[in-house]
């Protein structure tokens, strides 16, 4: 988790400095429920690609931390779901 950007970011997988679905860290980033938003800085940002964003919202973020698996999601203001992921451990190996 990044914290205190003043913004709503997720990246793609990332390891060793590039992209990998199998091994790569999933960031993200929250800071904007109460606050005065950041315009991200988003231009040519590969790690930003799609799955990843970086946008202009108040949001909340909620995990849930079970044996097997992280579920992350982000609720937007109006009540919409505006993100939902499973995460499973990586075999870094």
């Amino acid at each position: 988790f990044e914290c205190d950007g003043h913004v709503l970011k997720r990246t793609v997988p990332i390891y060793k400095g590039k992209r990998d679905d199998l091994k790569g860290i999933t960031y993200v980033g929250e800071g904007g429920l109460g606050v005065s938003l950041r315009t991200p800085k988003k231009a040519g940002e590969w790690y930003l690609q799609a799955p990843g964003y970086a946008d202009k919202k108040y949001h909340v973020m909620m995990l849930d931390v079970g044996q097997k698996n992280m579920s992350f999601s982000v609720q937007l203001m109006d009540g919409t779901v505006f993100d939902q992921f499973d995460l499973k451990p990586k075999n870094r190996k």
